[in-house]
């Protein structure tokens, strides 16, 4: 299902999207080495929710598939629980850090998530 998306706009969306999905799961590499034996599974798992969601998000943005308005809207949801159990779950000697990563990424990531599953949305699904 094609969308009334600009070739110019699915190419911006694909390359966020994609570009998020490598960004996260070089992330997901390094937290593999780095969490706690305790919360490892937890967090490499939800990460790669989030790289799996970016990457269908992308590769259905780059097609122009209408379908791209729901998996951003679920990676919308995603990226909203990840900052609460980034807050909530961080030591409090971290908690600071984990704020301002919501604050600075996680957040506006969300936000651009739910806006362009809305365009596609009201665009595909009138």
């Amino acid at each position: 299902m094609t969308t009334h998306i600009a070739h110019r706009d699915s190419a911006i969306a694909a390359f966020v999207f994609l570009g998020g999905a490598i960004a996260v799961g070089a992330w997901t590499v390094l937290l593999g080495f780095h969490a706690s034996a305790a919360v490892r599974p937890l967090w490499i798992g939800f990460d790669l929710l989030l790289v799996a969601g970016m990457a269908l998000t992308g590769w259905l943005a780059r097609r122009r598939d209408g379908r791209a308005a729901l998996t951003a809207a679920g990676l919308a949801a995603l990226m909203l629980a990840d900052v609460w159990f980034d807050v909530m779950t961080a030591r409090p000697a971290y908690r600071p850090t984990s704020i301002v990563m919501a604050l600075a990424l996680e957040l506006p990531f969300g936000a651009a998530c739910a806006v362009f599953a809305l365009r596609v949305w009201t665009r595909t699904w009138r």
